[in-house]
Order: structure tokens, then C-alpha cells, then sequence
């Protein structure tokens, strides 16, 4: 009897709810809220679009880390494409007939007369996208094929780090907004860098010129401008860590250079470095907590990690510094006299690397810091020298990465027209080179770290590539 009247209560109790969903409606928006994509390294290869005979290449060749190509080599015209970094999501541009578009994970997008491939943006998981198209003149943004518009001038759009969030500078008249969502901002004299949002994608950082030239600013705020903080600068020289939230900035008190540190949560609470006659390459560590710059006292230069300074041959610093993963010290190129090295200060493994490369480049660590590569150039041919030990010559290599457990170090090269994957151990030795392709883009790691991911351009098919190292 207890059963039955329970059961009767329940249907009672389901019909009530059926009939309020019938008068007064239901928020059914649970029911239609995607899975979230997993954040891991998709680990398994697959294939994930294949461009159609009408889609045409938008743009002429223009690689940068795959540059130098021989003279006599005439190579097509690339289709633009952007591939999330785990393989979660990807887009490209392409003409057809007498316009361009944008296919998004497989979704094709309205034509348009111009799309600036330099604003084709990916939300973190992939699932999103953004770029700047224009019509009859004039510019439109167009987030997931909506469109925020007309303006007359625009900035690259940029996607929350819970990829809810979009934000972009654009101009209308003589005023410039930020846009975050479907609000915008109080009209500004310009911006001199995209915008960024906090790790906890609930705080916007605009960077907006002055209509003085020699006066710049910082505006945090909520994702509806409220609270605003501002902290005034004198240089435009700003730089985040790669957890979206720390930021330094070297600013410009008088004459002299000075490194501010702010983190996000409490922008007010500015640490001051010291002044210098002169401050550049500012790095963040990968983690976020340290960082290092070089600085100059009158014609001495120095290596500035967390506040200690060590003293650096003189020479031309092209890059900046790069902080060991164990933090106990820092490597940065230097192109002297004699030519390119590495130099490393602050803690010495012995490796001495000798001054005789027209050029290196891509200065990376394991993860302990015992091992460390980079790239560089001989006789107009590239190499990878690990541990001070060289490596076979290609036409070009870059981006050369330590495995996890730092047994592994892969690359890419490009030898005779094809590009691959190079996989060597931790000294440097090839252990295979992967088969080789139209393009390759960025490696890295599955989660396991025994294989390496990527994706890959090849004739009319675009993969995402699995190999085990």
C-alpha cells in the first residue's frame, strides 16, 4: 500500500511539473549545452577536413618559421589554417568563386570580399571561432558566423580562457570601443595591443594609447567595465605569462627604464625593479612565478633574473632570455664578434658552446634542466645543437622540444621540398624522422608523453598526426 501511494504521488508531482513547463515555461538551456571537449591531447591520428576543388589558396607563401626557401623553388600559395594546439578543433580560409571564407570544423561560413587571415582566432577548446571580414567596405567581426559591425577599422578578437567570452577593439568615426560580448566601451583614442582576459576569464585588460604620444595606460575591468583600475605608463612594452595572470611591463620613469611586475587579481599593488639605463627582452618563467630580463649600466649589459643581476658578454641579444624549467638559471642567445652562442649565467652545467654560427635561435630545456637545444645556422644550413653536440644539417629546422621525461627531443625540418618530424634522444642522436608533408604545424605531446601530435597539411587533406616516438 506504501509503494502504490508513493507511486501515485510521484505521477501526480510529474504531471504538476509538465503542465507549470506548459504555462509558464521551461529553461530547457540545460538540455542543449554541449559536452565540454576535453582538454587533452586528442591520441589518435585522424582526418579532419578535406579541402573541395573549389576552394582556392587565399594567400601567397608566407611561413615565417619555414622561411629561406631556395630561390628556384616556386612553391603554391598556402590555404590559411589555424589548428587547435591538441587537435580539439580547426579552421581555415579559402577562396571560392569571387569571394573567401571560413570553414570552422567542417561548418562553412558566408563569403566575403577580404578576410584578414592575421585575426583567425580559435577558442582555447577549439569549439569556437573569430575573425575580422569585410563588406562593401567596411569591417565586421564575426564570432561563431555572427556578425558585430559595420566599423571602419578593427583589432583581432580574442576568447576567454572558459571560451564563454570574446573580446575586440574596433573603430567607428573617430573613436575606437572595446567590445567585449555584445557591450562596449567608452570611446578611447586608440589601443596599442590586443586585449586580454584574466585566467579566471572575469577581468579584461584593455591597453589604450593617449593622445599624447608619450603616454600610454592600463585599464582593468569587469567584463561589463565596471570597477575600472588604471595605472598610467610612459612605454608601450608590455608582456603576460602564459597563465594569464602576472604582467610585467617595462615602463620609463625620465630618462631611465624600469621594470613594473602587476598581477591581475590586485593591479594596485605595482612591485617596482630598478632603474636601468636600458631594459629589454623581458620573459616570464613557463610557470609563471619568475622572470628575467636584459638590462644596461652605461655600456656593461646584464642578465636580470628575480631581481639578481649577472653580468653578459657584450653583443646583440635577438631574443629573450629563456629560464630554465628548474629555475635555477637562465640561457640567452648572443651574436658577438665572432658570431652566435649561447651563454648561460646564473648557474653553469659546464657546456661551453663555441662562437661560430652566423645566427641561433629557439633556445629550449628539459624540464630537470640538464639538457638543453637550439637551432642554429651554418653555410646558410640549419642544425640542431643539444648540449654543445651538433646535429645533421637540414634545409631548416625549428621549434625543437624536450619530452616530458626529457629522454626525447623532436623538431621539425624541412629537407628538399617536404617537411617532418624529427625525433632524436636526449643528446641529440636521430632516432626516425616521421614521413614527410606538405606543412607541418606545432608539435606536442600526448598526455602520456610517449608520442607526439601535430597536424599536417598534405595536397587537399588536413590531418592531425599521432606518432609514437
Amino acid at each position: 500500500m506504501w509503494l502504490i501511494k508513493c507511486t501515485c504521488m510521484l505521477r501526480r508531482l510529474l504531471f504538476f511539473l509538465l503542465f507549470l513547463c506548459g504555462t509558464i515555461g521551461c529553461d530547457k538551456s540545460s538540455k542543449t549545452v554541449d559536452a565540454p571537449v576535453s582538454n587533452k591531447v586528442l591520441a589518435v591520428s585522424t582526418v579532419l577536413a578535406t579541402f573541395s576543388e573549389s576552394e582556392k589558396p587565399d594567400t601567397p607563401v608566407e611561413d615565417p618559421k619555414h622561411a629561406q626557401a631556395p630561390p628556384a623553388e616556386k612553391q603554391p600559395a598556402y590555404i590559411v589554417v589555424e589548428i587547435n594546439k591538441r587537435g580539439r578543433g580547426f579552421a581555415y580560409i579559402a577562396k571560392i568563386a569571387d569571394g573567401v571564407h571560413v570553414v570552422h570544423n567542417k561548418n562553412i561560413g558566408k563569403s566575403y570580399s577580404e578576410i584578414d587571415s592575421s585575426t583567425l582566432t580559435l577558442s582555447p577548446d577549439g569549439q569556437r571561432v573569430a575573425y575580422c571580414a569585410k563588406s562593401d567596405g567596411k569591417w565586421f567581426v564575426v564570432v561563431d558566423k555572427r556578425e558585430y559591425g559595420p566599423f571602419d577599422d578593427k583589432g583581432p578578437p580574442v576568447f576567454s580562457p572558459d571560451n564563454r567570452h570574446i573580446a575586440f577593439e574596433a573603430q567607428t568615426a573617430n573613436s575606437w570601443y572595446l567590445h567585449i560580448d555584445d557591450l562596449k566601451s567608452t570611446p578611447t583614442f586608440s589601443f596599442f595591443n590586443k586585449p586580454a582576459f584574466s585566467a579566471d576569464s572575469k577581468t579584461v585588460l584593455r591597453f589604450e594609447n593617449t593622445e599624447d604620444e608619450k603616454k600610454f595606460r592600463l585599464v582593468f575591468s569587469s567584463l561589463t567595465f565596471g570597477s575600472p583600475q588604471t595605472i598610467p605608463l610612459q612605454n608601450i612594452n608590455v608582456i603576460m605569462d602564459n597563465g594569464n595572470t602576472r604582467i610585467a611591463v617595462i615602463d620609463r620613469p625620465g630618462d631611465k627604464y624600469q621594470v613594473k611586475r602587476i598581477n591581475f587579481s590586485d593591479p594596485q599593488n605595482i612591485q617596482d625593479g630598478v632603474v636601468y639605463d636600458a631594459v629589454r627582452n623581458l620573459v616570464f618563467s613557463q610557470d609563471g612565478e619568475h622572470m628575467a630580463y636584459v638590462a644596461q649600466k652605461g655600456t656593461a649589459s646584464f642578465l636580470v633574473f628575480d631581481g639578481k643581476e649577472a653580468a653578459i658578454p657584450a653583443g646583440i641579444y635577438p631574443w629573450p632570455p629563456v629560464i630554465r624549467p628548474d629555475n635555477k638559471g637562465v640561457g640567452i642567445i648572443i651574436v658577438g664578434k665572432k658570431g652566435a652562442y649561447m651563454h648561460q649565467a646564473f648557474f653553469d652545467d659546464g657546456i661551453r658552446t663555441p662562437q661560430k654560427y652566423k645566427e641561433c635561435a629557439d633556445l629550449t630545456y628539459s624540464r630537470d634542466g640538464k639538457h638543453h637545444a637550439y637551432v642554429a645556422i651554418r653555410n646558410e644550413r640549419f642544425l640542431i645543437v643539444t648540449n654543445g653536440i651538433e646535429g645533421p644539417m637540414f634545409d631548416r629546422v625549428i621549434s625543437p622540444q624536450f619530452s616530458p621525461d626529457g629522454k626525447f627531443l623532436i623538431y621539425r625540418a624541412r629537407q628538399d621540398g617536404k617537411r617532418f618530424v624529427v625525433v632524436a634522444d636526449s643528446t641529440g642522436k636521430i632516432i626516425r624522422e616521421h614521413p614527410g608533408y606538405e606543412r607541418v604545424f606545432d608539435t606536442i605531446f600526448t598526455e602520456d608523453g610517449k608520442s607526439v601530435a601535430y597536424g599536417i597539411k598534405d595536397g587537399r587533406q588536413l590531418w592531425w598526426k599521432v606518432e609514437k616516438l
